[in-house]
């Protein structure tokens, strides 16, 4: 299996996500688990993670919301 010096992804978003058992025995994920069904994107981090080298560089374009919880990208984003 290849491995990565770099790994740049921009996923799609609001990707329609559906793990299934099979899923959870994909060698991509086996190492690092599932990613839940409200978040496809964070799949697509652990897909990139398969395969970056121990010692590579990731650049994975993602919104906002992806990084930090609703609630307190709510809070962040509130007008002051």
């Amino acid at each position: 299996m290849p491995r990565f010096d770099v790994v740049v992804a921009n996923p799609p978003f609001s990707y329609r996500w559906e793990p299934t058992e099979a899923v959870g025995e994909d060698v991509r994920f086996k190492n690092y688990g599932l990613a839940p069904k409200s978040a496809a994107d964070f799949a697509f981090s652990l897909h990139g993670f398969h395969y970056l080298k121990v010692d590579g560089d990731m650049a994975i374009i993602l919104l906002p919301q992806c990084t930090f919880p609703w609630r307190v990208w709510n809070h962040a984003s509130a007008p002051c």
